[in-house]
């Protein structure tokens, strides 16, 4: 199983034919890191897979691929995988020859795509060139040219430099010869590959100082558009903040001028249902609520709440609840009404309900309403002359009522 992808694997997972790249590594761990990555990649991906080991090496190879794949025999018995040492391809003939190494992959790659992989990927280990060997000086000459015959084929190749063995020298002639470099966990475009007709022609330092200078040339005018983009995109960036600041200024406006609406609103709602079910207090400790119109459950609450609210405002003893204009109420809305007034008794008044029409009577009857805790009368007056006499029974007189106190002020005048 894979492991979780991480940015070197990612890097890696873009890598293609014909790419031709080195590793410098300091330790076994940050070399399989990359390499074992690498030709599992390419098993994955239906190609022939050559990796080039030390002697020495080459079972710790095989472990390291071993926990990374699994079971290595079925790709090794099919030609997809193939682990060699330099004695099997690099020194075969005893001898490093480049032009013939450069044959050995063309026919190798050729091989492979006429067996049905879809390229060739190899991996190769070069510690054993620093122990030197016979034509092991054209080495870089080798790295150098290799980049362009890969060019011309099917094949991704992965060199590998051990930065504590190889001298510094070599390690910068790895990367001048390299298009692309993994150094750690990062894999880079190079910036410092040389092509091969310069570095290896017989003026390479002139050709070096040239490359370099056009290479600072080119990373000034690089570097200078990356300013005026960087410029652009932060005068963009304060523009839009701007919009945004005013955009938000400009909601937070609407919200409020809404907020606003709505509370104007809620209050003008508020003063028609206090218009629509007037609670209207006629004598000291009396009142009459007139009920016009149909009543449905929202009206029948409004009710409920106007008149319990009269009765705690106005100390009132007695309720005059008139649904003359009332046409129709139904069940739940009688329901209501009742305990409209059985709420209004914990509150220590009485209610009084008037005007009863037939189909309301009706609809009393069927919910089979109690009454007994209820006075009904038939009309308002008698609920109010109902409500003068309750009053006076207890002790409540009459002459507190705001119309006979002005009658009294008008006789003193």
């Amino acid at each position: 199983m894979a492991p979780a992808n991480t940015p070197l694997l990612d890097a890696l997972e873009r890598l293609k034919p014909p790419d031709h790249l080195c590793s410098i590594y300091e330790t076994q761990e940050e070399q399989f890191a990359v390499a074992i990555p690498f030709i599992r990649i390419g098993l994955e991906r239906g190609e022939k897979c050559i990796y080039i080991a030390d002697a020495h090496n080459l079972e710790d190879v095989r472990e390291a691929l071993r926990a990374e794949v699994g079971d290595l025999e079925p790709a090794m018995r099919s030609g997809a995988l193939e682990l060699l040492t330099k004695e099997d391809a690099y020194m075969k003939r005893g001898h490093f020859d480049p032009d013939w190494m450069f044959t050995f992959w063309k026919e190798a790659t050729d091989a492979a795509l006429e067996r049905g992989f879809s390229a060739l990927r190899t991996a190769g280990e070069t510690e054993w060139v620093q122990r030197g060997g016979p034509g092991l000086e054209r080495w870089m000459e080798y790295e150098s040219r290799l980049t362009h015959t890969l060019s011309q084929s099917k094949c991704v190749a992965l060199c590998q430099y051990n930065r504590r063995v190889c001298s510094p020298a070599v390690i910068l002639d790895v990367i001048r010869t390299h298009p692309l470099v993994i150094y750690g966990s990062t894999v880079c475009r190079n910036f410092y590959f040389v092509p091969a007709d310069e570095f290896l022609a017989a003026d390479s330092a002139a050709s070096e100082v040239e490359r370099v200078l056009s290479s600072i040339r080119e990373r000034e005018r690089l570097e200078g558009e990356l300013r005026r983009a960087n410029d652009e995109l932060e005068t963009r960036v304060r523009e839009r903040t701007a919009e945004l600041a005013r955009a938000n200024q400009d909601l937070a406006a609407q919200i409020r001028e809404r907020q606003r609406a709505e509370q104007a609103v809620r209050s003008q709602q508020e003063a028609i249902r206090e218009l629509s079910t007037p609670v209207l207090p006629i004598r000291d400790r009396m009142l009459i609520v007139p009920v016009i119109g149909s009543v449905d459950t929202t009206r029948a609450r409004q009710l409920t709440e106007q008149v319990l609210r009269g009765i705690r405002a106005h100390r009132a003893k007695v309720v005059v609840i008139d649904v003359t204009g009332v046409a129709t109420l139904d069940t739940v809305a009688a329901n209501h009404l009742m305990l409209t007034a059985a709420a209004a008794r914990l509150l220590g008044a009485h209610v009084i309900l008037t005007g009863i029409s037939s189909s309301i009577a009706q609809t009393l009857v069927t919910l089979g309403v109690d009454l007994t805790e209820l006075t009904t009368m038939g009309d308002l007056q008698s609920g109010i002359e109902e409500g003068h006499k309750l009053l006076a029974e207890a002790g409540h007189a009459p002459g507190n009522s705001r119309a006979q106190a002005a009658a009294a002020g008008a006789e003193r005048t």
